[in-house]
């Protein structure tokens, strides 16, 4: 089944999971599908309410000073010179900042400042975005393309992350199912065809909003297309992995609304839902510059840049994880699915029903005493580890062109970005340890994790 039918088939199915329980009375059941009345149009709410933010938010001088200590950290690894790094993260934060205040050019696009002001995104997370963008792209790319070409790569995995950010947040604060995957479908078509469906007249804020993230969606195609080899294997990856995060959300949204109560397993969270994390389609927009410059791939090449890209993924994958455990007041109250929720019900801590029925302090305070949180974080360090296992099994095919321990020192960077939420949540000493580990010898990281947790490794080479 295409990635489009089953859109479509789940959307259905959403639907029909909702007439079975009860009709509202702004719509009416035809045909034996909940649809809206015509008399009284489905309104999409806008900003949360009640809620007060500082939009300079994580860009304080404490977080630009941890982020330049980094990069003079980082002058010993040939691809990530200072001077080299410094300049390309501020030539494309202006030139990415110069694309954002472009969507106020079209109508069907919410700006930029309203963007921020709604709250439907947050200034930091692109500028996160962009930064960990260059010190992931450089170790890869700093040998085979010149300065714009590698410009093109930051700035086309920073409009992934953010569009990414920017579609979630309206997914999960707002949308119903049925519009979640409605939206899932443009988003598809923005990053694989260039375009998406762009209505202009009478638009709410919202759906200008949605709009912007597929706007945003069309720069990664163009930049992206502008620069694939004829016949390129890792475009085809790249589309290939833009539908496997499209499927993996779809098994997210109907875990989150199922109707019958059923969370998915461990099991099927690590192996199905995970794939919504977007590490693949990252590091292929960075392989397909690096296939344009190199001038196509060799058989040795591309067994080397699967093995890269294995371990990129599982890298990216424990970022779901980590944020699982800082997210979890906010997931108990969006009801969005959640692993400590699961691991949780099934070591028998608590059950489903206490999910419906407890406060979020409740079930938190059951999951900290019992070490689930813990496991979870082990559970993510398990996938980082075996991640970076996986870049140190690269044939000696790509030794001349990357920068192996840059990017391990960046994907160390990573860990510590994500961490340091933890350690914001709990301040104390364990958080501490966990933050600072990221800089030490990672074996000890290792064998931290559990038995039980470890047992999971099966799971993450499927």
């Amino acid at each position: 089944m295409s990635i489009d039918s089953r859109l479509f088939v789940e959307r259905d199915n959403l639907l029909n999971d909702i007439s079975s329980e009860s009709i509202p009375k702004d719509r009416a059941l035809v045909n034996g599908k909940v649809v809206p009345q015509l008399e009284a149009p489905l309104k999409k709410p806008t900003v949360r309410p009640n809620f007060t933010f500082n939009k300079k938010e994580g860009l304080n001088s404490l977080y630009k000073a941890g982020a330049i200590l980094w990069l003079l950290f980082c002058q010993r690894y040939h691809s990530l010179r200072f001077g080299n790094t410094y300049y390309t993260i501020k030539e494309s934060m202006k030139m990415y900042r110069k694309r954002l205040n472009s969507l106020s050019n079209d109508p069907g696009c919410l700006d930029y400042l309203s963007l921020i002001d709604h709250r439907y995104m947050k200034e930091k997370h692109w500028i996160y975005a962009d930064y960990i963008a260059t010190i992931t792209s450089l170790p890869l790319l700093y040998k085979v393309c010149n300065s714009q070409k590698i410009l093109t790569a930051i700035l086309a995995k920073t409009s992934f992350a953010n569009n990414v950010k920017l579609l979630d947040n309206l997914n999960d604060e707002i949308h119903d199912p049925s519009q979640a995957l409605d939206s899932l479908k443009n988003w598809l078509s923005a990053h694989t065809r260039g375009e998406y469906s762009h209505q202009e007249l009478n638009l709410d804020d919202v759906t200008r909003a949605e709009n912007s993230a597929f706007e945003m969606g069309t720069w990664v195609f163009n930049d992206v297309n502008s620069c694939r080899v004829k016949d390129s294997q890792m475009y085809g990856s790249y589309l290939k992995d833009a539908i496997k995060i499209v499927d993996g959300q779809i098994n997210s949204i109907k875990h989150k609304k199922d109707r019958k109560g059923r969370l998915p397993s461990l099991r099927e969270y690590i192996v199905k839902v995970s794939e919504k994390s977007i590490g693949d389609l990252w590091i292929d927009i960075d392989l397909c510059l690096f296939e344009n410059g190199v001038g196509g791939l060799d058989n040795h090449q591309e067994r080397a840049l699967e093995s890269l890209k294995f371990g990129n993924s599982l890298i990216f994958k424990s970022c779901l994880f980590y944020d699982d455990v800082q997210d979890i007041y906010e997931d108990l109250s969006t009801k969005s699915i959640n692993s400590s929720i699961i691991l949780a019900i099934e070591k028998g801590i608590i059950s489903y029903n206490d999910v419906k029925d407890e406060s979020a302090q409740e079930l938190v305070k059951k999951l900290k005493e019992n070490g689930i949180l813990m496991d979870i974080v082990r559970l993510a360090d398990l996938f980082f580890i075996t991640g970076i296992e996986k870049l140190y099994e690269i044939e000696d095919s790509l030794e001349e062109f990357l920068d192996r321990e840059g990017l391990v020192q960046s994907y160390r960077l990573l860990r510590m970005f994500l961490i340091r939420k933890i350690l914001n949540m709990n301040r104390d000493y364990e958080s501490l340890k966990l933050f600072l580990s990221s800089l030490g010898d990672l074996e000890k990281i290792k064998r931290a994790i559990p038995d039980d947790i470890m047992a999971l490794k099966r799971y993450l080479m499927q």
